[in-house]
């Protein structure tokens, strides 16, 4: 497949013999911050965490790592969720400067029910 970024792209056959998918972009002169490992892992967590396909991309010593979480934090067990994992999770999907002061982290009942909820620091009153 093939696109310049507007709203059309090509697709052709291709000669590859194993499955995946391989993306190849070309940048600008001006745009070197995207060749940085961690602004290209940064930018897979943020808009391809929680997809249910592993995206790879090697590491320092050549081998392959995954570099996004297939498996949503409210569907993981409470136990087996960081509070780091979700300090980094609130941010990203609030792009907020701020912490959460509490969260909460349920599964229950024999039909299945998940959720997951974060209680901010910084409160906004409005009048009625």
């Amino acid at each position: 497949m093939e696109s310049d970024g507007t709203n059309e792209y090509t697709i052709t056959d291709s000669d590859k013999k194993e499955r995946g998918t391989e993306i190849t972009l070309y940048l600008r002169d001006t745009e070197d911050e995207f060749l940085e490992p961690w602004k290209v892992k940064s930018l897979i967590k943020k808009y391809s965490d929680f997809i249910a396909f592993p995206i790879y991309l090697p590491d320092d010593k050549g081998k392959e790592e995954v570099v996004n979480v297939t498996k949503p934090l409210w569907k993981r067990s409470p136990s087996e969720v960081t509070e780091e994992q979700y300090a980094d999770f609130f941010k990203q999907r609030l792009e907020a400067s701020i912490t959460f002061l509490y969260n909460t982290h349920q599964s229950e009942g024999v039909t299945e029910f998940s959720s997951l909820v974060f209680y901010s620091g910084k409160v906004t009153l409005r009048p009625l």
